[in-house]
């Protein structure tokens, strides 16, 4: 567990979340508080889930419906002493949030009008790396009501610069920790910073104005 590090980023979001195993039917603006930058060419060091916390939803789809509020919660399989007992749906590890008014533009360029859906996927990386592919690829999301990521990094594994040591140099990088993007079919990593930076608890949220990967990296 990371909870005893110094920093760490948090969002409170409380809508209800929808079963991930199935399909449940119910120019871009600057980032808040980050200067949007490039790797330059480098790749991030991304975080990585630990080994003894198990994915339960490695892909996740849902409806999401212009007009109505939506969201996905990703999570790690229960643990072993409530399984079986249906009190333990696992920890979660992301949140996707739709806003009702947040889809804008399909990604053939039409728009959204009152009442349309899409269905949208959520992919983690296989690698185990904290790298999250969202689908359809090119869909456009309201400029002044975006969707909203929210990451939790409790349970990454705690040798967060990947140096093969879990010491303060670790500390040190939970300060670096930001959110990046990577265009489809590029391979730059783009740093587009985050909303939300608490001393509370292992999150860390941001905007999400179209479809392609985002990552939680240093």
């Amino acid at each position: 567990m990371i909870r005893s590090r110094v920093c760490v980023i948090a969002l409170a979001l409380a809508l209800g979340a929808c079963d991930v195993q199935s399909l449940v039917s119910p120019d871009e603006p600057k980032e808040p508080n980050a200067a949007l930058s490039v790797s330059g060419g480098a790749e991030p060091t991304f975080l990585r889930f630990s080994s003894e916390q198990e994915i339960k939803d490695s892909v996740a789809t849902f409806w999401a419906v212009k007009g109505d509020n939506s969201e996905v919660i990703l999570r790690f399989q229960p643990d072993d002493d409530d399984k079986g007992g249906g009190s333990d749906e696992g920890d979660h590890f992301l949140r996707f949030k739709v806003p009702g008014e947040a889809l804008h533009l399909r990604p053939d360029g039409t728009p959204f009008l009152e009442g349309d859906s899409v269905a949208i996927t959520i992919r983690v990386d296989p690698d185990g790396r904290f790298i999250f592919h969202f689908e359809p690829v090119g869909l456009v999301f309201n400029p002044d009501k975006p969707a909203e990521l929210q990451i939790w990094y409790d349970e990454a594994d705690p040798d967060l610069n990947g140096d093969g040591l879990v010491d303060d140099d670790d500390v040190a990088t939970e300060g670096l920790l930001r959110l990046f993007r990577q265009q489809d079919g590029s391979t730059i990593w783009e740093d587009i910073g985050f909303i939300e930076f608490d001393p509370l608890d292992d999150e860390i949220e941001g905007e999400v104005h179209h479809f392609t990967g985002f990552a939680l990296a240093s």
